[in-house]
């Protein structure tokens, strides 16, 4: 688009017309409670609406509703089976369409035909945000058949590259990812996952109550590769052989209803666990913060696999914002902010000894606790959170458009 028109549409409450500079339209296909959306919704979206966009949301939704006001969420029928979300693409691009957006910006792999569609109709730009490694990512699901997963992830791996060139920009979450795209196209931005700079900051909230003298707090989708297994190890270790009163919250979904009955049932099944161990399901990113307040120790139990070689867990992060030391996986993008912000100790990825006794010698030192909790702290206030990650995204937008320089949002 040469020159993009000033759009106007009724300020929420009506009567006063607010300006906006263009219409853009998000597409997701991966059905998930908007409230858990953080990097989509409470970064990129809630940013952009803030800055002048007009934002559209195209995603799996029941009915279509408006989101704090500012974002416009336009639903279609989820595909219940995930195997079919390859195959349902014509209903986000008949949606798409109809929006007639200025910039079209797409999150989900399987949407890659539809957001080339789009670019060849359209003619509008076209951005794709790969959040993650995906070939990678696609040798751990458990709905692939585990004998055709090397040759899934292996064919995509080959494939999603080659489609870069066909976009106007591809926005990774990590320079590991970014990697895999450095010959095309020529805007490619990295936008880490850091929290805003208010995440948190919901007094009105009430924090959950504690039933143990030690808190420990895990955040994030629950599976073996993520250190599912491990975390019983470690509370059994810290209960049964260090005699400390401990308590363990893991916050977020089991990425098969399997694997949550299994859980559940050891959990239910060990004296030891029983009554420690609570499984809070995903909360919504607005509470996260008082269930992080009311903890003691963040964990990070990434295990060794070619995934977490690469990815930034965003926990980290959420754990520096609330102040909370921690104790991670001694793996390189771990290792990378931990050591750099000496926010926290590293243990043996695989070994749930190792993990018990960095916790333990946090218990056991409360000073250093608090030094490398208030580090982390520090470090979120100063580098790690969204700030400059919005302006990174809103100067895409404003080059992608032709549109004048960005001005900074009042109080910066």
């Amino acid at each position: 688009m040469k020159n993009a028109q000033m759009l106007t549409r009724d300020a929420p409450g009506g009567g006063k017309v607010v300006p906006k500079l263009a219409k853009i339209c998000f597409l997701t296909s991966v059905p998930t409670p908007f409230s858990i959306c953080a990097r989509i919704l409470y970064r990129e979206a809630m940013s952009l609406a803030r800055r002048g966009f007009e934002v559209v949301w195209v995603a799996p939704s029941e009915e279509p509703r408006t989101w704090s006001g500012q974002v416009r969420i336009v639903g279609f029928p989820a595909a219940h089976l995930r195997t079919r979300r390859w195959l349902n693409t014509w209903q986000p691009l008949v949606l798409a369409l109809r929006e007639q957006a200025d910039l079209y910006h797409f999150h989900d792999p399987e949407l890659i035909p539809c957001a080339l569609l789009l670019r060849l109709i359209t003619r509008k730009p076209v951005i794709y945000d790969v959040h993650e490694h995906y070939p990678d990512a696609i040798r751990l699901k458990e709905w692939i058949h585990r004998a055709i997963r090397p040759t899934v992830a292996t064919l995509f791996d080959y494939l999603e590259p080659r489609t870069a060139p066909f976009f106007d920009a591809i926005i990774t979450a990590d320079d590991d990812v970014a990697g895999r795209f450095r010959k095309a196209p020529d805007r490619l931005v990295t936008l880490y996952n850091f929290p805003t700079p208010d995440f948190g900051q919901t007094p009105s909230i009430p924090q959950p109550r504690r039933a143990h003298a030690v808190q420990l707090i895990q955040v994030g989708c629950l599976c073996p590769e993520r250190g599912l297994w491990l975390m019983l190890d470690v509370v059994r270790i810290l209960v049964g052989e260090k005699k400390l009163d401990v308590g363990l919250w893991i916050i977020g979904p089991f990425d098969s209803e399997e694997k949550r009955r299994e859980f559940t049932a050891a959990v239910a099944a060990d004296e030891l666990l029983r009554g420690r161990v609570i499984c809070t399901g995903a909360v919504p990113q607005d509470h996260l913060g008082s269930w992080l307040a009311a903890a003691d120790i963040g964990l990070v139990p990434l295990q060794p696999v070619p995934k977490f070689h690469k990815n930034i867990p965003t926990k980290i992060f959420e754990y520096m914002a609330a102040g909370l030391p921690m104790v991670g996986s001694d793996l390189p993008p771990i290792r990378r902010y931990l050591l750099a912000a000496d926010a926290g100790l590293l243990a043996v990825p695989d070994d749930p000894r190792s993990h018990a006794e960095k916790i333990f010698s946090l218990v056991q030192d409360p000073e250093l606790a608090g030094r490398l909790g208030d580090n982390g702290r520090v470090a979120f206030q100063t580098r790690y959170n969204w700030t400059t990650e919005e302006e990174k995204l809103v100067s895409l937008y404003h080059e992608l458009l032709n549109l004048p320089v960005p001005a900074a949002p009042a109080g910066q």
